[in-house]
């Protein structure tokens, strides 16, 4: 304290980070970019363990073996779905269940599409309640799937539903749950699973999906295993774990089950990566692929979409990840059975069934470079902060300059006062452009009436002109106006603080968001203030860090990876149709889903975009 109120250590301090700002700013971004790279290294991140013992008795003892009625039932759920191409064997399946003495219950739902450009969909989801015998359905355990048949652009499901069944028939003769068991079987993927979870918390997160109240629930669901198994052999599974807004599950979850998998002699993956190397060994090799690895899960986790249907249940404080079988396209070896898989699932069951209370213990927030290895907050965050901390050092370093100029009488005349509120004109004003584009695609019915262009076209050229009107008010508000040096230096203080306090903010919800805006946003706004050579690659770098341009490039470079035999203008013009889609399916997950891409898009970072551009036109007598 006697630091804080020594005014002469505050000159000093104050003076050093004036004459020495531009180094700081420079040595934390490097550092920070190392360091979280480094993470990546087995030997400077951390093994995976269990930190809730009581887990593992699931892990001793496994008595799932149907043999040869499996294959029989996986059979004639083939034909039963042949017969009925595009529609889900309802009665079938009930009837399965009902035969194991499970309380088997439908749940009816409807989808509004948000545009009113297509008709109402229906769609039927089925669920059946192994109760526990001796206590009452105070908890419960979730055994998911969605349905999909031969006419589905995903590979089907039906291996899932004839595992579930014989799932079923394995728990009932024993008589030590603690939980109930429900099976459930979706319908329309991601849609079912919020129709059914609405109405399972009696709860309505959509305007657009109703779904009709459950006869039967059961109690607290303390974990969801979501299983896409396509057929009876596969080669390896690949688990999935992000969810929506890029929320995971608790750790111990994973942890278990990547070891039964590894009990079971199950090849597993992560991101589509295995863990071939030993832990805590230094190479090159091991760590580009522990960085790849990891990179791959922070570009999933960045987009803030669900990569399964387990990603839906954590918004409800539920831990659920998803089990997905593959087929490996360069050779016909398929070891893997899927009555190992079975016993996979019931060890998890058993250790779920286990718990005494709700996971709490392990952790929530982590990035993982294999299977085996986390990197948990408390490693992944200092890193973090020494990228972004360069937006606040800058604005610190304006702010004592701005004093220095309030101090100065042959600057700032003595009795005068500077108002705060002038750096936030053009950004208040940015918001309000936000806004505009957040509540524009409302409107898109109304303008079907005038307009008979498809919704996706209609939406598209929204936003361009939307755009494109919001930058030539920009251009045309700046570019005939010069600021004292005093008002620049306030107007890009403000921007920096906004900037900086969201990233920040951001990075305790999705690190891997906060870290890819870090990466491309802190560079040009410390240096936005310079001009001279630097101008106009100041200017193409501004352009393509645009959401609306940054987007577009990331579905190029997608289509070039797709077909790289292909000339450019074709990846250029098939980019066009893509982003038109990616633009569209974002507005509709808001919609549908709650997702928060499309409103953190137009509301915060799009006006941080402007009020950078806004500088960028705005001419100082004499920039910082």
């Amino acid at each position: 304290m006697g630091l804080l109120n020594d005014s002469k250590s505050q000159k000093k301090m104050s003076a050093i980070l004036v004459r020495h700002s531009q180094k700081l700013i420079a040595l934390s971004f490097l550092c920070g970019i190392i360091w979280f790279a480094i993470l990546a290294s087995d030997v400077f991140n951390n093994k995976t363990y269990f930190s809730e013992n009581a887990l593992l008795p699931g892990l001793v003892v496994r008595e799932f073996n149907p043999r040869s009625s499996l294959s029989r039932l996986l059979e004639a759920l083939k034909e039963e779905a042949s017969a009925h191409p595009s529609q889900i064997p309802s009665a079938w399946i009930q009837g399965h269940f009902r035969q194991l003495g499970l309380d088997v219950y439908q749940n009816n739902f409807t989808v509004q599409y948000p545009f009113g450009s297509k008709p109402v969909y229906r769609g039927n989801n089925l669920y059946a309640v192994l109760r526990a015998p001796k206590v009452a359905s105070t908890e419960a355990i979730v055994i998911t799937t969605p349905y999909r048949d031969y006419d589905s652009i995903h590979d089907n499901t039906l291996a899932s539903i004839a595992l579930m069944i014989e799932l079923a028939q394995t728990f009932r003769k024993h008589a030590y749950w603690s939980k109930d068991i429900i099976f459930l079987v979706t319908e329309h993927e991601n849609i079912g699973f919020q129709a059914w979870l609405d109405a399972y918390h009696d709860v309505s997160t959509s305007d657009y999906i109703m779904s009709e109240k459950l006869q039967s629930t059961s109690g607290l669901i303390q974990g969801v295993i979501n299983l896409e198994l396509s057929d009876f052999y596969f080669s390896h599974v690949d688990i999935k774990i992000e969810g929506l807004h890029g929320q995971l599950p608790n750790l111990d979850l994973f942890n278990l089950a990547v070891e039964l998998c590894i009990r079971e002699e199950i090849p597993t993956s992560f991101q589509s990566q295995f863990n071939y190397f030993p832990s805590k060994v230094l190479t090159w090799k091991s760590w580009l692929h522990n960085y790849i690895t990891m990179s791959r899960m922070i570009l999933l986790q960045a987009t803030g979409l669900p990569s399964a249907g387990h990603g839906l249940f954590h918004r409800f404080g539920i831990q659920a990840l998803t089990v997905k079988s593959i087929h490996e396209k360069r050779s016909n070896k398929d070891s893997v059975t899927l009555i190992q898989m079975g016993r996979v699932i019931e060890g998890t069951v058993r250790s779920l069934n286990n718990l005494l209370e709700k996971f709490h213990q392990s952790f929530f927030f982590y990035l993982l470079p294999s299977a085996r290895s986390y990197v948990s907050i408390g490693l992944y965050i200092p890193p973090f902060a020494l990228i972004a901390l360069p937006v606040l050092i800058k604005a610190l370093y304006l702010y004592l300059n701005i004093q220095a100029s309030e101090s100065n009488t042959q600057i700032c005349p003595r009795g005068s006062s500077i108002n705060y509120w002038i750096a936030c004109d053009i950004f208040t004003l940015n918001i309000f452009f936000g806004l505009t584009m957040l509540f524009s695609p409302m409107y898109l019915t109304y303008l079907r009436e005038y307009v008979s262009f498809p919704t996706e076209d209609l939406l598209y050229f929204t936003q361009i002109i939307l755009l494109f009107t919001w930058f030539l008010f920009v251009y045309c508000f700046n570019a005939h106006y010069t600021a004292a040096e005093i008002e620049f230096s306030f107007k890009m203080c403000t921007v920096l603080l906004m900037l900086g306090g969201f990233l920040f903010t951001l990075a305790l919800v999705n690190i891997s968001f906060a870290l890819i805006l870090a990466l491309f946003f802190v560079p040009i706004s410390i240096t936005l203030g310079h001009k001279g050579r630097c101008s106009f690659l100041q200017h193409f770098y501004l352009l393509c860090i645009n959401p609306f341009v940054f987007t577009y490039f990331i579905v190029v470079c997608q289509s070039y990876v797709n077909d790289h035999k292909a000339l450019w203008w074709n990846h250029l013009l098939r980019a066009v149709e893509g982003h038109k889609k990616l633009i569209l399916f974002t507005v509709e997950d808001m919609y549908l889903f709650g997702n928060w891409n499309y409103k953190i898009m137009t509301l915060i970072i799009l006006p941080l975009w402007f009020s950078l551009y806004s500088l960028k036109f705005l001419k100082s007598k004499s920039n910082v």
